[in-house]
């Protein structure tokens, strides 16, 4: 039977002015999984082992690229495989008016 993939990547986005969560910001990620989503400070990103291309970007703010590896676990005794979630903080320079 399908199982839900576990959560590969934390990703965390902040202002580096301020410190505080970017609320916009979006999240391309290609590699082993490709997606798009819409990170309210936190994205939750579900997938399996591998490199995982990130870039971020958000209104007012420069993008930034970051490359995550992600390690696999041992199979589970259902048989999946697990992996070690990677928690990536990426800090946003405000651009200049």
């Amino acid at each position: 039977s399908p199982y839900a993939l576990p959560f590969a990547l934390r990703v965390t986005v902040t202002s580096s002015a301020s410190g505080d969560p970017i609320n916009n910001a979006v999240l391309v990620i290609t590699g082993a999984v490709t997606t798009i989503q819409q990170c309210n400070g936190t994205c939750l990103v579900a997938g399996s082992a591998g490199t995982y291309q990130l870039s971020v970007s958000a209104p007012g703010f420069q993008g930034a690229e970051r490359t995550v590896v992600v390690s696999g676990t041992p199979p589970q005794e259902c048989g999946c495989t697990g992996v070690k979630t990677e928690q990536v903080a990426i800090s946003l320079a405000p651009t200049t008016p």
